[in-house]
């Protein structure tokens, strides 16, 4: 930064500090260093929105947005992403394809990020909807930037599957007016279990 009289002065932020993008110098300092000096510097920021997100099974999914609130100048800022279920949900760029981190760097700090998340197709049916938590962790040699603890995503599924009962029999099935049984497959959740039932005439 230079002073109005021409003098040079550096601007150098307390430790997890950063200049912040509008710095100006307008004062003096001593040694040729103005230390942390209030607005100049602020603390660094990266902001993940919404919290959460609903999804329908196999549906077209939902978005969130990364975008880092403060500047990134000389090192990269890398921000992992990844579902503690990676057999639930897809991860993916606004170009639809899958990924697993951002990086921000001088020239793009200021514009948010989509990802969008998609729940997986399955014919497994949930006794529950499904919630699966997206993760972030930072990266930079910046450490003011790598210390950073970002809030996971939670992500709600609602199973779009059904149990089904197939009913199987092997040959001719007779049934009489009084009481009658017959094997049945019951193939719920992918399950084979063989079933008796039992049938009675109404009085």
């Amino acid at each position: 930064f230079d002073l109005d009289h021409g003098e040079s002065c550096a601007l150098q932020c307390a430790q997890g500090r950063i200049a912040a993008a509008d710095s100006t110098m307008t004062t003096t300092c001593e040694a040729g260093v103005l230390l942390d000096p209030g607005p100049q510097c602020v603390s660094p920021g990266i902001t993940i929105t919404p919290s959460s997100l609903n999804l329908l099974e196999g549906g077209d999914g939902d978005v969130f947005y990364i975008q880092a609130l403060t500047p990134v100048y000389d090192d990269p800022v890398t921000v992992a992403i990844a579902a503690d279920d990676a057999t639930a949900v897809e991860i993916l760029d606004s170009d639809g394809n899958s990924v697993s981190q951002v990086q921000f760097t001088a020239e793009n700090w200021n514009s948010p990020v989509t990802i969008t998340v998609a729940a997986i197709q399955n014919t497994k049916v949930a006794s529950t909807d499904v919630s699966v938590s997206v993760g972030f962790s930072v990266a930079s040699v910046n450490t003011a930037y790598s210390s950073l603890s970002l809030e996971p995503v939670t992500v709600n599924i609602e199973d779009d599957d059904y149990a089904a009962i197939n009913v199987v029999t092997s040959g001719e099935l007779s049934v009489s007016e009084t009481s009658s049984s017959l094997d049945a497959c019951d193939r719920s959740n992918d399950a084979t279990q063989y079933v008796q039932y039992s049938l009675s005439s109404e009085p």
